[in-house]
């Protein structure tokens, strides 16, 4: 089992370039946290539990660098222009490692996708012998 402390610095070492007076540990902790409950809810069985770890690793830095470049705006008035970039390359690393490890389908915005996890449901059902001749 993945416990979410022992993540803080992986963490870290993703968003490096986040200056920590804007992001502290605690929420860094509450991110990972965050993370870990969204792919504990889509990982399929049987998944090697390194990747599931990065997976999580690669999501929680996406949480926090958003939650960085909400602050950073508020507090600066504007990102720096490498923000959306930065932003953007962390989506698309947690979105790759969110669809190696998922039992659901995903949407970009790394969510899971309704419409069609709705359609992909199979129907349970039994088949047994026909109550019909063979005329």
């Amino acid at each position: 089992m993945i416990s979410p402390d022992t993540l803080i610095l992986q963490v870290r070492g993703e968003v490096a370039n986040v200056p920590v007076q804007y992001v502290d540990d605690h929420q860094v902790y509450s991110e990972i946290k965050s993370a870990l409950m969204f792919v504990n809810g889509i990982v399929k069985e049987g998944v090697d539990e390194k990747i599931v770890r990065e997976a999580v690793i690669k999501l929680s830095a996406y949480y926090v660098y958003v939650n960085y470049t909400a602050m950073a705006e508020v507090a600066l008035g504007e990102l720096p222009r490498t923000a959306y970039i930065q932003l953007e390359v962390k989506r698309q690393k947690a979105l790759s490692f969110l669809r190696m490890i998922s039992g659901v389908p995903l949407n970009a915005n790394l969510t899971v996708d309704e419409e069609l996890l709705r359609k992909s449901k199979a129907v349970a059902g039994m088949t047994g012998a026909s109550v019909m001749g063979d005329e």
